[in-house]
């Protein structure tokens, strides 16, 4: 953990690294607040994610990774105190990460599907008719997207079944 707080405060603002640092020290302090119990350290992870996302151009491949792991963080974060500011971050983050994934993209269905994940949790919690269209919507595009054949495509979100919130993909550690 050292290692990667020293690299991130060596890297300077303008450093081309700097996303991926704070990207890393996110997913480390994201780690020791899920695993080791340590919930305190998830502010903070939310913090190095947001840092990490200003400081990667929207050009950038690996940003739509750093906005995936923002997202994720933060519905963690609701889900630790149901904080319903958090889950409206959490919906924008996954909605920018969405719009930002090429229609090429192969994970494109993953970040529809994040999306479609984050609108339920929404509409769980305020009953908005208008947003649980918004999560079919997103889980159709996810399910439209994903490849004939594809392992995931069955996977829909929203059909019923009560699954995980948070996705079983690992966080990249580029």
């Amino acid at each position: 953990m050292q290692a990667t707080r020293d690299a991130v405060a060596a890297a300077g603002d303008a450093h081309p690294y700097r996303g991926k640092y704070l990207n890393n020290l996110g997913i480390a302090l994201r780690s020791l607040a899920e695993h080791a119990g340590e919930v305190g350290k998830l502010p903070e992870a939310i913090q190095a994610f947001r840092a990490a996302v200003a400081a990667t151009p929207a050009e950038h491949s690996d940003r739509l990774v750093y906005l995936q792991n923002l997202s994720t963080g933060v519905q963690v974060l609701f889900e630790q105190t149901g904080d319903a500011v958090t889950l409206a971050e959490a919906v924008q983050v996954s909605r920018d990460a969405a719009a930002a994934v090429p229609f090429s993209h192969p994970d494109r269905p993953f970040y529809l599907s994040n999306l479609a994940t984050m609108l339920r949790l929404l509409f769980e919690r305020t009953g908005d008719a208008a947003v649980l269209a918004d999560a079919v919507r997103a889980g159709r595009a996810a399910v439209a997207a994903a490849p004939v054949g594809h392992a995931n495509r069955a996977k829909c979100p929203g059909c019923g079944r009560r699954r995980s919130s948070r996705s079983s993909r690992p966080s990249r550690v580029p």
